[in-house]
């Protein structure tokens, strides 16, 4: 077994990055040992207080490489623990250094998830999840591709780590109003109000958009919203969402067609409908981004938009960052009804391009405005790929543009679909 092995790594040791051997021209592969002699080193400051923050960064270093029989390219992660039993793995950010640098958010995150967190009612209800704890973390090596290559290190003890919640949950609101009652927004209420929240999208975490159906007695539509239950209670005064700023100026609204749209302010004054005077169902939704609410009667489906980014020369290339939202506000795409389908028709001028005008689109699509970069939805040759009206093509991530020529001076209806792999573009003359 053992010269089959050394045949194969013979053969393989240009692939997996040997830069030496042992005592021959061909290196012997022989399967290391557990911490005998692979070590972690304990960090100068171990017994120091740890308080995690989602932008830090914690290191560690790996005092030898696993003994391989040979100088090899080695692969390094960490695993954490609660108990040194069970385990959650951490990835560096540069996995073939010794140097590891990892996340602090991953390590929260793990720790959330070793102590059984899965939410924030979780998280709320954990009191040891929330104060200082003993963490154990150990080192990963492993070759590229060889299962038994992988060896583990001793464990390194840090005996005061704070974590934070760090699971990726949907963030949620209060409605406090007559029909909940009217409890204090405050922590002793947080069970009274367990059922009196409006939530985010599980597929929009972080939209800032909430909705929920609540079921409202006769009488009883007079309400605002709370976006935390502290201990300042009625006399936070930042987190209310009201329809005015003075506690009891209440605003009287009315349901046309069965919806009213508007503004909340930060205030304390109540929406009220004096003509809900049957028992009901009242669909909400409020909007963080834009400050505005939704009271539709009836439970209605809720959906959160989605958009992707046209770049390109429509937008003159602007860079496709957060500064430049506002730029590419009519530029976007909008999946409107969480179908993975992003639709939307575009009027494009003729001669409008360029310093000879033309009439060709040149563009990518990218799902977020986080600066240059590959988009996610782009050509798959990497370069320029012309198009044709009304035929989809598949989209890669890169750099690559679309081409479409004879798009000024036309409407062009421009679908991404999302749920097929890979993803299609189709555009499409609409006039």
């Amino acid at each position: 077994m053992m010269k089959k092995l050394s045949i194969f790594f013979a053969v393989a040791a240009l692939a997996l990055g040997f830069t030496g051997c042992k005592d021959d021209d061909d290196p012997v592969y022989q399967e290391p040992t557990d911490a005998t002699e692979f070590k972690l080193n304990t960090p100068a400051f171990a017994n120091q207080l740890y308080q995690l923050s989602p932008d830090g960064l914690m290191t560690f270093t790996v005092e030898t490489q696993p003994d391989y029989g040979f100088v090899a390219s080695v692969q390094y992660s960490a695993e954490i623990s609660l108990d040194k039993t069970n385990v959650y793995a951490v990835t560096p950010d540069q996995r073939t250094n010794t140097v590891m640098t990892v996340k602090e958010n991953d390590i929260a995150t793990g720790m959330c998830n070793l102590a059984g967190i899965t939410d924030r009612d979780g998280w709320d209800a954990n009191p040891t999840a929330q104060g200082v704890q003993k963490l154990y973390v150990r080192a990963v090596a492993q070759l590229a591709g060889v299962e038994s290559s992988r060896v583990v290190s001793n464990w390194v003890e840090l005996p005061q780590v704070q974590g934070f919640f760090a699971i990726p949950s949907p963030g949620f609101i209060y409605f406090i109003g007559a029909a909940s009652g009217w409890p204090t927004p405050a922590p002793e209420s947080a069970a009274a109000l367990a059922d009196w929240r409006l939530w985010e999208s599980e597929n929009a975490i972080g939209s800032g958009i909430y909705s929920a159906v609540f079921d409202i007695p006769a009488g009883q539509a007079q309400f605002r919203f709370y976006t935390e239950l502290t201990k300042e209670g009625w006399d936070n005064k930042t987190a209310s969402l009201g329809a005015r700023e003075a506690n009891d100026d209440n605003e009287d609204i009315t349901l046309t067609d069965g919806t009213y749209q508007g503004s909340y302010v930060i205030g304390k004054g109540n929406w009220q409908i004096p003509d809900w005077t049957e028992d009901g169902k009242l669909t909400i939704i409020v909007d963080t981004n834009n400050k505005t609410v939704q009271f539709t009667k009836g439970a209605q489906q809720v959906y959160t938009p989605h958009y992707v980014y046209m770049v390109g020369n429509p937008a003159g290339w602007a860079e496709p960052s957060a500064s430049n939202a506002t730029v590419y506000d009519p530029w976007r795409l909008a999946d409107l009804t969480e179908s993975g389908i992003y639709k939307e028709t575009f009027d494009f001028p003729a001669d409008t391009w360029g310093e000879d005008k033309t009439n060709t689109l040149y563009c990518r699509f990218y799902k977020e405005l986080t600066g240059w970069g590959a988009a996610q939805w782009a050509s798959t040759t990497g370069e320029d790929f012309p198009v044709t009206s009304g035929v989809a093509v598949a989209t890669a991530e890169g750099e690559g543009c679309f081409k479409m020529e004879e798009a000024g001076g036309h409407k062009v209806t421009i679908t991404l679909d999302t749920t097929v792999e890979p993803a299609t573009i189709k555009f499409e003359y609409a006039d």
